[in-house]
């Protein structure tokens, strides 16, 4: 199994807002602190959750382990993601699993529910390490002030770690066209549309990555999908980005696995 197939499912946590936690001023810290969504009801990205791990289950108590083929396609950068996993606030939701994967382990089981703290116990019998990341989404952004251009993704100007991405991605030039910011959108199938934010250090004082972010996530609205927006739970940085912008923390969870 090569190091693509053992990234984390949908992101790679390591590259999303790669922000400072020195390069915020205080008075951004607050107002990322006190800003939240407009609308703590809006409704999961149900078409994504279903198309992406194979479906999702009406009841909300448990975990459903899915034997789903598109485990063994690639995804929007090429690697093959076997295990994917995603739960809501009570701990429910689906596990995604490749065929070769599932199958035995369903057999061996005797079940295809399970809870969260099982869920270790399921990624031993794999083989596997397993993680959880923050899943967010937001249907009301936050508007800031405009920045950064639409470019392809092939173009010269665009840095080296947006051109996976395809597409157009967002970059944001300083006065004398340095780069000081980029997003990424990842396509993943027909619904996915998952926002990947890098910014220079030094642009953070002003809000540069809130800004990208918040510009990328109402054209993914306006493209008729609804943006999404992961990161690691360690990284505190990169959650208060996505509280500023609106995508608030409703504690949903990625699951991902590390095989070894």
């Amino acid at each position: 199994m090569n190091d693509m197939e053992a990234t984390n499912p949908i992101i790679n946590f390591a590259r999303v807002a790669l922000i400072s936690m020195n390069g915020e001023s205080s008075e951004e810290r607050q107002l990322a602190d006190k800003v939240t969504s407009n609308n703590d009801e809006q409704l999961p990205p149900l078409a994504f959750l279903k198309e992406y791990l194979g479906g999702w289950p009406e009841e909300k108590t448990s975990i459903t382990i899915i034997s789903d083929p598109k485990r063994d396609e690639p995804g929007w950068d090429g690697a093959v993601r076997r295990a994917v996993g995603v739960i809501d606030e009570n701990g429910a939701g689906v596990l995604s699993l490749a065929p070769h994967l599932a199958d035995p382990l369903l057999e061996r089981l005797g079940k295809d529910k399970i809870f969260k703290d099982e869920v270790g116990e399921v990624a031993r019998h794999l083989g596997a390490r397993e993680f959880f990341g923050v899943f967010r989404w937001s249907t009301s952004i936050n508007s800031f002030d405009d920045i950064g251009q639409w470019i392809d993704a092939n173009d010269e100007s665009v840095p080296d770690w947006l051109k996976p991405f395809g597409h157009e991605v967002l970059v944001a030039f300083d006065d004398d066209h340095n780069y000081i910011g980029g997003v990424g959108i990842k396509y993943h199938l027909e619904h996915g549309r998952e926002i990947a934010v890098v910014v220079d250090e030094r642009a953070a004082r002003r809000q540069v990555a809130r800004r990208l972010v918040s510009k990328a996530a109402l054209a993914i609205l306006d493209g008729g999908n609804v943006p999404i927006y992961l990161h690691a739970e360690s990284n505190v940085a990169s959650a208060r980005v996505a509280e500023a912008v609106g995508f608030k923390d409703r504690g949903w969870r990625i699951i991902g696995m590390n095989f070894e």
